[in-house]
């Protein structure tokens, strides 16, 4: 071992390949081609300090000079905001269980907005429609009043009267004035607007005429017709085509497309009209059901191009759908949807949680929905209306709340989701036999009060 131990071998030096004080800037090719980022001495890098209760940077900087009197002004100015803020609560969470989706419109203010008099009318039943929108989200308006009649309508001084919103300043509050009134010749038994096209809209007239409509505007920009200096913008009413009903007056009337009106008559019959220069007849259909089963047609609604919903007097409802328009080959099939046990009083299409569904009231205030998406599964929802019987109702427009009209002018709403029942007072006289709402859920009519409609205005 000692031997070993002195032995002195050869010192054997190995040269480095690159040369030395080099410096090789290394690319892993099996990752990026981009070099490496800078290398940075993280032992003198900052870093923001946060205290763990309450989740804010400590200050570093010196504490800057606060004007008390200025603070305590603007205190003042936002503690009334902040203490409406505060009452209202904690905003609900939407867990996704609700079965009727949105709950926005069930916190909708609703207020009594402007009374519309009808003078010199001795009707007692009005009749409206919302036309297209012109101001402020506020549409155009047509209402008229019509008697209750069990045969032929003698009533030759009635009128049709076109109500226009306008803007008052300041704000955005609008009022609705009479610009506009066309004679008839007998009492409008319906009004029905032009989904389509809003500025079009269908009556039928008791003595079983089919009118249509054409509300345009005179002096706006882009109008040839009149003098590009004209700065007043007028509203006319101009019948398009009319046409005469082989089955009396119509009890219901909807648009499948925006050339295409159906008409529903009270002996079942249902009638396609072709919309254009001139009002024709395409064909007719008739509502045949079981043997014990009523055809009477009291109330309808159109779904699809195709497809419509009937309701009847003995409380039966069906879906139809047209499978041919054809004259020579006409042909519609029939599904029964869930029956009432009273006389149904009114349809309604809306949309409940994202889906389709129509919504049904009988004369006793009953109410169902039901899914049209999903036909095989019925909804179990069936509401009933406190007494006295509602007629006639309307739904928001995402079918959570069912208005209907009160007594002196009142609006009582109905909370679907919650079963909640509230009244929005009114100052007029009698009993409403008329509800509408505007498509866009902002405006509701309602009448007739003696000679008056009550309109109210919802902010959602």
């Amino acid at each position: 071992m000692e031997d070993l131990s002195d032995y002195s071998s050869e010192v054997v030096e190995f040269l480095p390949t690159q040369q030395l004080g080099k410096v090789c800037q290394m690319i892993e090719a099996c990752v990026s081609t981009d070099p490496e980022p800078l290398n940075r001495d993280q032992s003198v890098e900052t870093t923001l300090q946060s205290h763990t209760s309450t989740q804010t940077e400590v200050s570093t900087t010196q504490q800057c000079q606060v004007d008390e009197q200025k603070l305590a002004v603007w205190l003042r100015k936002i503690y009334p905001a902040v203490e409406e803020q505060l009452l209202k609560g904690p905003t609900p969470l939407n867990t996704g269980y609700d079965s009727f989706g949105n709950i926005s419109d069930t916190e909708s203010k609703i207020q009594t907005y402007q009374k519309i008099t009808m003078e010199g009318l001795e009707n007692s039943i009005g009749i409206a429609a919302w036309l297209s929108v012109h101001t402020n989200k506020a549409p155009i308006l047509v209402v008229s009043t019509k008697a209750p009649h069990d045969d032929w309508c003698d009533h030759l001084q009635q009128t049709l009267k076109l109500f226009v919103p306008k803007r008052m300043p300041p704000g955005n509050f609008v009022i609705f004035s009479e610009v506009k009134s066309i004679p008839l010749k007998a009492c409008l038994s319906v009004l029905s607007t032009n989904a389509y096209n809003k500025s079009v809209f269908a009556g039928s007239s008791m003595d079983g005429e089919i009118h249509i409509w054409l509300c345009r505007s005179v002096g706006r920009a882009g109008d040839s017709n009149v003098n590009a200096k004209a700065t007043s913008v007028t509203h006319e009413i101009d019948e398009m085509c009319c046409a005469t009903s082989q089955h009396s007056y119509a009890v219901a009337l909807d648009w499948l497309t925006e050339n295409r009106l159906l008409s529903f008559h009270e002996n079942g019959a249902i009638i396609s009209w072709a919309v254009g220069k001139e009002l024709l007849f395409e064909t007719d259909f008739q509502l045949k059901v079981q043997a014990n089963t009523s055809n009477e047609i009291t109330s309808a609604v159109c779904l699809s191009s195709n497809t419509f919903v009937v309701g009847v007097k003995d409380g039966s409802i069906f879906i139809c759908t047209i499978t041919s328009f054809s004259a020579m080959r006409k042909q519609m099939e029939i599904i029964p949807l869930r029956k009432h046990v009273f006389t149904i009083s009114t349809l309604l299409k809306t949309t409940i949680n994202g889906l389709r569904a129509v919504v049904s009231c009988d004369l006793s205030g009953q109410v169902h929905c039901h899914s049209i998406t999903n036909m095989d599964v019925e909804a179990p929802d069936v509401i009933q209306i406190p007494l006295p019987f509602k007629n006639v109702i309307a739904s928001s427009k995402d079918g959570n709340i069912i208005y209907s009209p009160g007594i002196d002018g009142s609006l009582e709403c109905y909370n679907i989701q919650n079963g909640t029942h509230t009244i929005i007072d009114g100052v007029l006289s009698g009993k409403g036999n008329f509800i509408t709402c505007s498509e866009n859920g902002n405006w509701i009519i309602t009448g007739l009060y003696v000679d008056d409609f009550q309109i109210f205005y919802v902010e959602h």
